[in-house]
């Protein structure tokens, strides 16, 4: 019985997560037509294409939430999504906010000697991936987005419903599954392992606190990299300075976390176990294979093309 709820469930989640794919891509692919012809028609607004851009990924990501909206609603996984189980106080935010930093630059600096293997070894370029990842908004409309629409909708979806559908299974078999979807979801092979790392503790904290915790981090982690990017384009020296800054007081935070919550972390970790087969069924589910087929590749792709 547990195996048929089990296959249903992840079945659901998978057909959801293809259809939302697909709904994105070919909304984006549609909008963008209907805008480039309009632009044509209309010579003199040419060069609005990056103002009108950010609406066409706004609308298209909108509109891909919406099959995962679905199954959450049906599932009742949005149900007690606003549900609160321990408060995090100001300074936990801004601590909590110094160790997703430092993360995230530790992991682009451990990835460094991988990359440049996988260049000299194969003569692809992650040039443009790495800039496509790192480069701040060029247009009004990608800053919002950017900064508010995509950390709601991308919360809302993968430590939404995505994370509340699957912790039934397990605690951190949720976490993982949540984290690794929502790594590949951004199709950048620059980007993956720091969004893994970050979903694995965003997935973390909106279990134990709420997801509204993970949202304002996630609105707070987009902004920070608005900034800084702006702030190095306009000055290199002053850009590697604040991240030299940011960096240093996210090793420390780090290092406190470790001190502080290492211990507790791994107990929960081995009393939490995930039960036998539950990552077999999953993975041998078809439309979770499809899934993932489609956002490799297009990771993949984001270093070939």
């Amino acid at each position: 019985m547990m195996y048929d709820l089990r296959k249903s469930d992840f079945e659901m989640i998978g057909w959801a997560l293809v259809i939302s794919q697909l709904t994105m891509f070919f909304l984006s692919l549609f909008l963008s037509l209907i805008a480039s012809q309009f632009l044509y028609i209309f010579s003199p607004l040419e060069r609005t294409w990056n103002l009108i851009e950010g609406y066409i990924v706004m609308f298209s990501a909108i509109g891909g939430a919406i099959p995962m909206l679905i199954v959450g609603v049906k599932n009742n996984s949005l149900i007690n999504i606003i549900q609160k189980r321990e408060k995090a106080w100001p300074v936990q935010i801004a601590f909590i906010f110094f160790v997703i930093m430092g993360l995230q630059m530790l992991t682009n600096i451990a990835m460094t000697p991988v990359i440049n293997f996988l260049e000299s070894s194969t003569g692809v370029s992650f040039s443009e991936a790495n800039e496509v990842a790192t480069s701040h908004s060029v247009s009004s409309s990608m800053m919002l987005y950017s900064i508010i629409i995509a950390p709601i909708i991308e919360e809302l979806l993968y430590r939404g419903v995505l994370l509340r559908t699957l912790e039934r299974y397990g605690k951190w078999f949720a976490i993982i599954i949540s984290a690794l979807i929502f790594g590949l979801m951004h199709g950048n092979a620059v980007q993956f392992p720091v969004a893994l790392v970050i979903g694995l503790l965003f997935g973390y904290l909106t279990i134990k606190y709420s997801i509204g915790l993970s949202m304002i981090l996630h609105v707070l982690n987009n902004l920070s990299v608005e900034i800084i990017g702006r702030i190095s384009a306009y000055s290199e020296n002053m850009g590697v300075l604040i991240n030299l800054s940011v960096l240093i007081a996210g090793i420390v935070s780090i290092f406190l976390m470790i001190m502080s919550a290492g211990k507790p972390l791994l107990k929960d970790i081995k009393q939490n176990r995930t039960a036998k087969g539950v990552y077999s069924s999953f993975f041998t589910c078809k439309p979770i294979i499809a899934v993932f087929i489609y956002m490799i590749a297009l990771t993949i792709s984001s270093v070939l093309i």
